[in-house]
């Protein structure tokens, strides 16, 4: 299926279509075209403005995700919700790390308040 959802062409022209490789460490074969690939991919998603966006949004899960195994839905909860961590990390911006000490410290310090 995801074979089949690769091949599909994008719904929308201006999307970027997935190219089908194979690679193999073991053998080195594509590796090359797989490279190239990726920095095809990385130069459409900064041409299209998109590249920034889907970091600080990954950023965002990355520190959820930190969160959530530390301190568990409790923590994420007591933090504001999973949603208003989400749009709020995504809005600040700034360091992943310094992000999440600073969300573990103020749970931390105020802990079932």
């Amino acid at each position: 299926s995801e074979l089949k959802a690769t091949l599909r062409p994008p719904s929308d022209p201006e999307d970027w279509q997935v190219p089908a490789l194979s690679a193999s460490a073991t053998t080195g074969t594509g590796i090359e075209p797989l490279a190239d690939s990726i920095e095809a991919h990385r130069v459409w998603l900064t041409a299209k403005g998109k590249l920034a966006a889907i970091r600080i949004r990954f950023q965002a899960e990355w520190i959820i995700k930190r969160l959530r195994e530390e301190f568990g839905r409790f923590g994420i909860e007591s933090l504001g919700g999973e949603s208003r961590l989400l749009e709020d990390l995504v809005e600040l911006q700034g360091s992943p790390f310094e992000q999440y000490e600073s969300l573990r410290n103020h749970f931390l310090t105020n802990r079932g308040q």
